[in-house]
């Protein structure tokens, strides 16, 4: 029954949260499978298959600058138009990802294959939990998204992250 439960789960239709609720210092949940956004278009493909960088560059964006006129679809085409890819290569350890929340940074995870993506995926990090686990914003599943993360699994599975804070 646990099993079905989360399999049920993880088909739920999230909502994003909405803009009035954008706030600096207050990290949106930002869904690309939510129907709002799902069939716009990004990198040649629906952006609910393909747009999560820009979303997790926006959730962390509202985040630090609380500033609302960039919504993902507004984040997607800066993407797009600058030019912005995956293809960088990088590493962390638990200890730099743990490091960074725990000085208040935001972190942005290229995923590889495995628990968050079959191919590749971007999460966004917004803190540690009380017993240390990451605080995963993740815009392809509400469920990842609302469940803490061991840093070291994530570590496991990321090919690179970006740990982002305002000056």
């Amino acid at each position: 029954v646990r099993g079905a439960r989360a399999f049920a789960a993880s088909y739920v239709q999230p909502t994003s949260t909405a803009v009035s609720e954008w706030a600096a210092g207050k990290m949106p949940y930002l869904y690309q499978i939510d129907a709002a956004f799902a069939d716009d278009r990004y990198s040649n493909g629906p952006i609910s298959l393909q747009g999560c960088g820009p979303f997790a560059l926006d959730m962390v964006y509202i985040d630090l600058t609380g500033d609302t006129s960039m919504g993902p679809i507004e984040m997607a085409a800066y993407a797009t138009s600058n030019g912005y890819s995956t293809d960088r290569n990088g590493s962390a350890s638990a200890s730099s990802l743990r490091a960074a929340l725990q000085a208040g940074k935001d972190v942005i995870c290229v995923m590889g294959p495995g628990t968050f993506t079959r191919v590749g995926h971007f999460i966004a990090l917004d803190g540690l939990d009380a017993d240390g686990r990451a605080i995963v914003h993740d815009s392809n599943s509400y469920l990842r998204s609302h469940q803490s993360w061991d840093l070291n699994l994530i570590v496991s599975e990321m090919s690179c992250a970006w740990a982002l804070s305002v000056a």
